[in-house]
């Protein structure tokens, strides 16, 4: 359970109050994902799921300040630097250019660990291929991420994050095998 200091329950009630459209003093439940990434924090939207559940189980469909603070501090966690982001990103530079195919980052995403949808995914690479030539700079595109706590960083990039910090476990030792089999060939 992290310790929440006085100037976070500050940025907590700030975030919280931004989001508060009425201003009741009450959260819309759908909004818990978007209010923990204003504040830099990077949920899955399974984790999402699950928290919502575990602090809405009536089904209210609203949460108060106490309550919220409460969830950041049981679900806290430090954002990703820029370099644990490139690290997870690295896996796929076989040859160590700082660049990564868009057909293998596609396959990743979309078949591995929390599948993004082809929609997402199509996005995503729009948006980390810059120059449309199948090939991501993901150096650049770390940083870009980093500096956009809105960015939903999947649990599968989660994974092999975990596994550049701490070593083999099993769930990223299976990552880490479906990945250097690489896309299907056709």
């Amino acid at each position: 359970m992290k310790t929440i200091t006085q100037e976070m329950q500050q940025e907590f009630r700030e975030a919280f109050d931004l989001f508060d459209k009425d201003g009741d003093g009450k959260l819309e439940i759908g909004l818990v994902g978007t209010v923990m990434r204003s504040l830099g924090q990077n949920p899955t939207e399974a984790k999402v799921k699950e928290i919502c559940t575990l602090i809405d189980p009536e089904g209210k469909g609203n949460i108060e300040f106490p309550q919220f603070v409460k969830l950041m501090q049981d679900h806290w966690e430090e954002p990703l630097t820029e370099q644990e982001v490139a690290n997870a990103f690295k896996v796929f530079d076989k040859d160590g250019t700082g660049l990564i195919s868009a057909k293998e980052l596609r396959h990743a995403i979309t078949r591995i660990g929390e599948k993004l949808s082809e929609e997402m995914a199509d996005e995503m690479i729009k948006e980390a291929d810059v120059n449309a030539d199948g090939m991501i700079d993901y150096r650049a595109y770390a940083k870009k991420l980093v500096s956009n706590p809105a960015y939903v960083i999947t649990e599968f990039f989660r994974s092999v994050i975990r596994y550049w910090q701490y070593g083999e476990n099993r769930e990223s030792t299976t990552i880490m095998k479906r990945i250097r089999q690489g896309p299907a060939r056709a």
